[in-house]
């Protein structure tokens, strides 16, 4: 479930600043965490645990699979 105080937060951030989502989620902590170790972790706990295969979308809203790049979660 979506917690949505985190979420607006990080998108007040996000839209207040210019800088890209990984570097802001890399700066942003909750507790000894950033956001991008956390979104990293859960990535590789869905696939450790549900063998899940998760896609980039490249620069475009067209699924086809040549704008699609599979993610490496490195565990």
């Amino acid at each position: 479930m979506i917690n949505h105080n985190l979420f607006e937060k990080v998108k007040h951030e996000y839209i207040s600043n210019s800088v890209c989502m990984g570097d802001l989620m890399a700066d942003m902590n909750i507790g000894d965490y950033s956001l991008e170790d956390i979104f990293d972790t859960i990535l590789a706990l869905k696939v450790w645990a549900d063998g899940d295969i998760f896609y980039r979308l490249l620069g475009t809203n067209d699924f086809s699979l040549d704008n699609l790049e599979k993610v490496t979660i490195n565990k």
